[in-house]
C-alpha cells in the first residue's frame, strides 16, 4: 500500500514539474538494502493509529468497530515484525533520518568572469575562439555605423571629438571607451 501511495505521489510531482524523478542508488546495510523512510514509517504509523483507535473504541464501548481496529493492529504488527523485523525498521528509520540531516557538501562552481558590456557589444562573445572569429565583423559593423552617420574618416579616427560629436553621443556610446 505504501509503494502505491509513494508511486502515485511521485507521478503527481513528475506531472506538475514536467521532469523525471532522478534515479538514486539505495544505500546498503549489511546483507540488505535500506528501505525509504516513507515505506518503513507508514506501516508503523498505521499500526499506532490502529492501537489508538482500539483504545478509543474500548473507552466508548464501540466493540464492533474496536474488533476491526484490533484486527488491523494485530495483522499490521505481525506483518511489520515478520516481513521487515523490528531491528530493520529501527535501522532503516535511523539511516533515513541521518541521511536527511547530514547532506554532503557540494563544491560550489567557480564563478565565471563577466566580460565588459562594450566588449560583448563589439565582439559578440567572451570566448577566445569566438572573439577571433567575430572581431573583424564587429569592426566592420562599427565602421559602417560611423560612416552611415555622415562622418568622414578623419573625424572617426581623430583623438579630439568634433563639435557635433561633443553635443550628441553616438548610438552605441563608444566615444567614452576610446
Amino acid at each position: 500500500m505504501t509503494s502505491i501511495a509513494a508511486g502515485t505521489g511521485q507521478s503527481v510531482v513528475q506531472g506538475i514539474g514536467g521532469q523525471k524523478i532522478a534515479f538514486a542508488r539505495t544505500p546498503k546495510v549489511r546483507n540488505r538494502t535500506v528501505a525509504p523512510l516513507l515505506f518503513v514509517l507508514l506501516p508503523v504509523i498505521l499500526v499506532a493509529w490502529s492501537g489508538r483507535t482500539l483504545a478509543t473504541d474500548i473507552d466508548n464501548r464501540a466493540y464492533i468497530h474496536g474488533a476491526f481496529a484490533g484486527t488491523n493492529l494485530l495483522m499490521g504488527a505481525y506483518a511489520c515484525v515478520a516481513f521487515v523485523g523490528l531491528r530493520s525498521i529501527v535501522v532503516d528509520i535511523g539511516v533515513a533520518l541521518r541521511d536527511f540531516v547530514y547532506r554532503p557538501v557540494r563544491p560550489s562552481a567557480p564563478q565565471r568572469e563577466v566580460p565588459h558590456w562594450a566588449s560583448v557589444l563589439y565582439v559578440g562573445s567572451s570566448l577566445a575562439e569566438e572573439v577571433e572569429r567575430g572581431a573583424p565583423l564587429a569592426v566592420a559593423l562599427a565602421a559602417q555605423d560611423r560612416f552611415a552617420a555622415g562622418r568622414n574618416v578623419a573625424e572617426t579616427f581623430s583623438l579630439e571629438p568634433s563639435p557635433a560629436q561633443a553635443q550628441t553621443p553616438s548610438a552605441l556610446g563608444t566615444e567614452s571607451l576610446s
